[in-house]
């Protein structure tokens, strides 16, 4: 007699080589099979811009609130589930979007790895470096298709600025983000989001990395004390900060945060070269040279467009390239946990 549990193994893995037999079919046109892990309002903008698209098909979703699940299966159709676990177990997917707060993150990414899925992991990746660096080895080992949600890299205005800054010595690279403090618990404790700089900031970071190159050594300052526990229970991350880069091409660089700026402020980033500026912020690319400035707005969606990437390879179709693979996104995560760590000691630290 067979164990349920056997049972379970087998079906996983019957589906697990439906998915790579047809993975390998070169003119696949099949919507992808998509999973939520997370249903949530990140998971919810990215089912919006999925919605109605040709490339995706949403068959099942999952989130502890499970009403948060029901509500999106009623809404784009497929199963709702309180488990990723039970999910990842009952429904043939394709394809599986993380949409979870850092803290959250345990083992959704390797067990849908070893489900034979392809990954869309929205940002941060975690907290946890031991963790995503396992997580980085099983994808390569397992020749898995990974995406992360760093969608600033798709933006017209990040596009611009790469092609702009091709070929030049880049000498500055900044950015900043200072605004008000979002609404939801997880995010104002150290603890569960990583304070702004891991959690919000952390696109700055991402593109600076993407336009400049990979940062060497970080020097950053952090302080607080103008928020009460009366006005936020449980608030505990950094009021702003600021850190100072170095980056591996010798380049020098800082970035500017701040949550407590309700009235808002706006998130930039400027790469400097001789005699040229290149600004992205706003939904705008501006290229300053000496007696000139120019101003593009940007005309693609920058969600479509990390979509389209992620569809296309998954489907094995021509597409744009994939900017911001798993691997990649480990990066720029150890970059802000070393920002931290350096607020913490006082010292400049090593990425």
């Amino acid at each position: 007699m067979l164990t349920r549990s056997f049972c379970d193994t087998l079906q996983v893995r019957i589906r697990t080589a439906r998915r790579i037999g047809r993975g390998n079919k070169k003119d696949d046109t099949m919507p992808v099979r998509v999973g939520f892990i997370g249903s949530g309002g990140i998971a919810n903008h990215h089912m919006r811009t999925m919605a109605g698209k040709p490339d995706a098909e949403m068959v099942a979703f999952s989130d502890p609130d499970v009403d948060r699940a029901r509500a999106a299966a009623k809404q784009y159709g497929g199963k709702a589930f309180a488990s990723y676990r039970t999910m990842l177990s009952k429904v043939e997917l394709d394809a599986v979007f993380i949409c979870i707060p850092p803290f959250a993150h345990r083992d959704q990414e390797r067990l849908a790895v070893e489900a034979g899925c392809a990954i869309f992991t929205e940002k941060p990746i975690g907290l946890n470096l031991r963790r995503v660096a396992q997580n980085a080895e099983l994808i390569a080992k397992k020749g898995v298709i990974s995406s992360v949600g760093y969608n600033w890299r798709y933006s017209d205005g990040g596009q611009g600025a790469k092609r702009v800054m091709a070929g030049r010595k880049i000498i500055i690279g900044n950015g900043w983000w200072i605004g008000g403090t979002p609404g939801v618990m997880w995010w104002r404790q150290m603890a569960q989001s990583g304070g702004q700089v891991v959690e919000q900031t952390t696109h700055i970071f991402d593109l600076l990395r993407y336009l400049v190159g990979d940062i060497e050594t970080v020097f950053a300052s952090g302080m607080g004390g103008t928020v009460s526990q009366d006005e936020m229970p449980k608030y505990d991350v950094h009021d702003a900060s600021v850190v100072q880069l170095r980056y591996k091409s010798g380049a020098v660089g800082n970035v500017t945060s701040s949550c407590v700026v309700s009235q808002g402020y706006g998130a930039a980033v400027e790469v400097f070269a001789r005699d040229l500026v290149a600004t992205v912020a706003d939904s705008r690319l501006k290229v300053t040279v000496p007696g000139k400035e120019e101003i593009t707005r940007d005309k693609v969606n920058p969600t479509v467009a990390e979509h389209q990437a992620f569809f296309a390879a998954v489907l094995k179709k021509q597409g744009p390239p994939i900017l911001s693979p798993y691997a990649d996104a480990a990066e720029t995560l150890r970059v802000t946990l070393a920002a931290n760590r350096s607020m913490a000691t006082g010292k400049p630290v090593k990425v």
